[in-house]
């Protein structure tokens, strides 16, 4: 393309510059996304790895911004981007040779994991990530030679880059990752740059005649790159290095915040990397037009300021959005993503926004200075990436684990403020900004005192939790707290951001509490019998409940766990009861390194290598899933690892209607295992339910477990038949999970909607809070809402019964809780609700009916006997009535009622002495005891109280 045709049509070339940076920059966040799951099957998935990732793509990107800027003043733009486009296809079809080469590496096998890992992605991705980094210099250069105005033309390639890799994000993480495995992913990625370095060596074989002039923002060849003053570029590049490193930590911050209240999921990150770019998006392209207008030190530090108070305020909007979702019917009733979107726009798009308008500021200022455009782009894109690597970890290794996110962020904004104040010393915006930025981080450190605690009132991201936590802590991974049971404070529960991971009783840490903790121990009982020491692996170690039971009732076992996050061992050890001298093997590792390291253990010395007896897993949940541990190629590891008769236990989560997750996870775990077998927990096929799946190198049966755990613990599972297993493997496609391909945030995606809440719990939440406030004729309308859409639902109908009672309504209210018996969770409660309705209606018959329904349902149910009694008394079946105070007292032997009317009835009967055994009863529980009653007894046996 010559200089006329771009002075004559300049709208085409232009769409084009626009088009491939947009490309470009949707490869590099493809390649970011996809780069985790091609090194995942050699090095696992942990903090080193996703930082090295990100650092390592980020400083090629770095040098590649500063070559490309070097470069795009000295070579014809369109030739050498089609250099560039042909040499960045080559490194992607080179990644995975690269990977699999640098896994086979034996220097790199015998360093330590965060240097292995490190060097890994270097060799792999580094190329790759330089390449595709000098294209954005080159394009705005190319763009720049158009004779458009420099600030919006700097803006808009700025933005179209940003909306490359907003695409690039949600079309990986929704899709491509869903429906193609990592290698087609880089073959795509790799043919569509391909494709347009064709595009563009086509251009320039048409055009190589074409001469290109000097522009207004291009030097001479010569002096193209020539930079004679520190003073030039220097503010420039420490100014976007700095917005740079704190729009990563805001962007870390905002992810954290999020996670608090939505846990970490494909929708929670999909959404914090959308937002946080769709902000930068708009904002570089507002930043462009305003940098045509003006680009003094009094704009960069208005928007600074901005930035500044806009980061500090958001943890504000969080907050009152988070109460609007929970107040407000029509926000609650939105689809679980909708709910993420809203919050975290609240939390950064406007402080992204302002964040993005300065780098096409700082552009302009520097073609003022008289660098060339393709030096000035180049400067500002190198020293931003850097700004970006620094802050990625600075926050992820050191900030947030030492100050937490809260803090975290609002350092950031007195960051940006002060980065205001030194490009406007005196001006009144920037030193607002300054000083509210600093009395909000104030009152994030020091909540409790005085002159703070207003404004920590705004700011605070969590309170629900407040009178229960006994520890808190915050990690690389996540929010840590340690919580009381409301009920029974011996009981404590491990909170990972927003789940509750685990519960442990500090009286008795073999008394285990959930039903997946049951079905691992009834298997283990029923091969290995205590006090039998096992060889373990435990993966996940969490708050250590099975690890430290196993420990306890099962001395001289061999126990490792592998616990990827050392904060949360810490936390165990400080507020779980996990001894300091604890006998087991913890290994603060992701746990595919540390499967990786006893497989070389085992093939170094393989006549000295002892299997393990039960490897268990608890690592996968709804919210987060290592989906490098649940593949094909994983199985085969801890097979390899497991003895002969050995075992692999592990649980998960799913919905079994729709049984994704679940189907893809048995369908795999039978390419390996002879015998995979399947538990759950009893919940109803619709919810959330957690699944035991069994994997045994020999066939064992297991048809009698669930009737083992029943007769310990309350437990309704059943296990699986192999029947329903094969419908939805086969229905689900017989997906198989491999290093290649494990879509499993996608398969998960019908359980994590679930969190919104069923629209009918909702209606019925809502109701009873109408009913609190008293608007009981809006309460009885959304109590009905929810019963049209459940219909049968005992909990609505016992609502409804309420609702019935305070209005007056006896028969509607027997009707109503006559229906809610029917699939009640605790129909013996059901049937006593109704008998007492029925009672207070003077309907005895019927509720003595009742009554008998609920005790024979429940024969420990002392409400229920008691009650009985009372009405075979007011019938004078005085016999009957003792035998069901009996009843109630066998049960409760400290119940008082029953032991009063034991104590009565026995004097209606003639029989003081049975009187007074009740009475001395009822004294051994410090009961208090009637004088009349006393009196009686003593009248009745012919004794004086004297005597007595």
């Amino acid at each position: 393309m010559d200089n006329k045709e771009s002075l004559s049509s300049p709208f085409i070339p232009w769409l084009a510059a626009c088009c491939t940076v947009f490309v470009s920059s949707a490869c590099i966040m493809v390649l970011e996304l996809t780069a985790g799951r091609i090194i995942a099957r050699h090095i696992g998935v942990s903090l080193y790895t996703w930082t090295a990732v990100i650092g390592v793509i980020m400083l090629g990107m770095a040098l590649g911004n500063h070559l490309g800027g070097r470069f795009a003043d000295r070579y014809v733009p369109s030739r050498m981007l089609a250099l560039l486009f042909l040499s960045a296809a080559g490194a992607c079809f080179l990644i995975l040779p690269l990977n699999s080469l640098a896994g086979m590496l034996h220097f790199l096998g015998g360093a330590a994991w965060p240097l292995r890992i490190f060097l890994h992605v270097s060799l792999v991705f580094l190329v790759p990530a330089l390449l595709l980094g000098m294209i954005p210099p080159v394009v705005v250069k190319m763009a720049l030679d158009l004779h458009r105005k420099a600030g919006r033309t700097v803006g808009s390639i700025f933005a179209w880059g940003v909306g490359g890799s907003l695409l690039g994000t949600f079309i990986t993480g929704y899709y491509l990752v869903m429906v193609w495995n990592a290698s087609t992913i880089l073959f795509v990625s790799g043919g569509g740059l391909g494709i347009l370095g064709a595009a563009y060596s086509l251009h320039s074989l048409r055009h190589r005649s074409g001469g290109r002039a000097p522009c207004a923002h291009t030097p001479a060849p010569d002096k193209a790159y020539e930079v004679s003053r520190f003073a030039d570029w220097a503010p420039a590049a420490a100014t976007v290095f700095l917005s740079n490193t704190a729009f990563m930590a805001f962007e870390l911050g905002v992810s954290r915040l999020i996670a608090r209240e939505f846990g970490s999921s494909l929708y929670t990150w999909t959404m914090v990397i959308g937002l946080v770019l769709a902000g930068i998006t708009f904002g570089n392209s507002l930043g462009g037009r305003l940098a045509d207008r003006s680009f003094s030190n009094r704009t960069v530090a208005a928007v600074f300021s901005l930035s500044a108070l806009a980061v500090m305020l958001s943890p504000v909007w969080n907050g009152l959005v988070r109460t609007q979702r929970s107040s407000v019917l029509f926000l609650a009733l939105l689809s679980w993503p909708m709910q993420i979107g809203l919050q975290v726009a609240a939390l950064c798009f406007i402080p992204c926004l302002f964040i993005g308008m300065i780098s096409p500021l700082l552009v302009r200022r520097a073609l003022d200075k008289g660098m060339g455009a393709g030096a000035s782009v180049g400067m500002i894109y190198a020293w931003g990436s850097l700004g970006g690597i620094f802050g990625t970890f600075l926050s992820g290794y050191w900030l947030i684990q030492w100050m937490g996110a809260l803090p975290m962020t609002l350092t950031v904004a007195l960051s940006l403020a002060v980065a205001g104040v030194l490009y406007k010393p005196r001006h009144f915006l920037p030193l607002t900004a300054m000083l509210l930025s600093a009395l909000f981080l104030g009152a994030s450190f020091f909540p409790r005192q005085a002159v703070f605690a207003p404004v920590y009132a705004w700011i605070r991201t969590h309170s629900d939790y407040a009178n229960r936590t006994i520890y808190e802590d915050e990690s690389q991974y996540s929010y840590i707290a340690i919580l009381k049971d409301e009920e029974n404070p011996d009981l404590r529960e491990m909170l990972l951001d927003q789940l509750v991971h685990s519960c442990i009783d500090m009286t008795d840490p073999t008394h285990l509490l959930y039903e997946y903790e049951w079905v691992y121990d009834s298997v283990l009982e029923k091969r290995h019998p205590r006090p039998q020491p096992l060889r373990t692996l435990v993966i996940g170690g969490g708050g250590y409940a099975y690890p430290h039971h196993l420990e306890k009732v099962r001395p001289g076992s061999s126990i490792l766990v592998s616990e990827i996050d050392p904060a949360v061992t810490r936390a165990a050890h400080a507020a779980l009861g996990l001894p300091e001298n604890t006998q087991i093997d913890i290994r603060d590792m992701d746990a595919r390194n540390v499967v990786d390291d006893l497989l070389a253990q085992k093939e170094a010395n393989p006549s000295e290598y002892e299997g393990f007896d039960y490897i268990f897993g608890d690592s996968i949940n709804d919210y987060t899933v290592p989906y490098h541990l649940t593949t094909l190629e994983f199985n085969r590891r801890l097979h390899s690892l497991l003895k002969e008769d050995g075992m692999y236990l592990f649980n998960m989560i799913d919905l079994l209607d729709s049984g994704d997750f679940l189907s893809a996870v048995v369908h795999t775990c039978r390419q390996v295992f002879a015998d995979v077998a399947v538990f759950n927990t009893g919940r109803a096929s619709f919810v959330r339910d957690t699944f035991v799946v069994v994997c045994a190198k020999q066939p064992v049966p297991l048809d009698d477990i669930p009737a083992r755990i029943a007769a310990a613990h309350a437990y309704i599972g059943t296990r699986i038949p192999n029947v329903t297993l094969n419908a939805l493997i086969e229905r689900n496609g017989s997906l198989l999970l491999t290093d290649n391909f494990a879509p499993v945030e996608n398969l998960l995606a019908p359980v994590v909607r679930t969190r919104a809440g069923d629209p009918g719990e909702l209606y019925l939440a809502f109701a009873r809070r109408d009913n609190a406030s008293g608007n009981t004729e809006r309460a009885m309308k959304r109590c009905m809402k929810a019963l049209s859409i459940h219909p049968q639902w005992p909990e609505a109908r016992e609502f409804l019964a309420q609702l019935r009672k305070q209005s007056g309504d006896r028969e509607g209210t027997i009707e109503a809780l006559a229906e809610a018996v029917n699939g009640h969770a605790q129909p013996a409660v059901a049937w006593s609700n109704l008998a007492a309705a029925l009672l207070e209606a003077q309907r005895t018959e019927e509720a003595m009916a009742a009554w008998q329904e609920s005790v024979r349902i429940r024969p420990d149910y002392v409400f229920a006997w008691y009650n009985l009694g009372v009405l075979y008394g007011m019938r004078q079946e005085i016999p009957e009535a003792i035998a069901c105070w009996k009843k109630a007292v066998e049960t409760d032997p400290g119940h008082g009622d029953s032991l009063y009317n034991l104590a009565a009835a026995s004097l209606m009967l003639g029989d003081p002495a049975s009187a007074q055994k009740y009475v001395e009863q009822m004294k051994a529980h410090h009961l208090p005891v009637d004088a009349q009653l006393l009196a009686a007894i003593q009248q009745q046996s012919g004794a004086t109280p004297s005597e007595k």
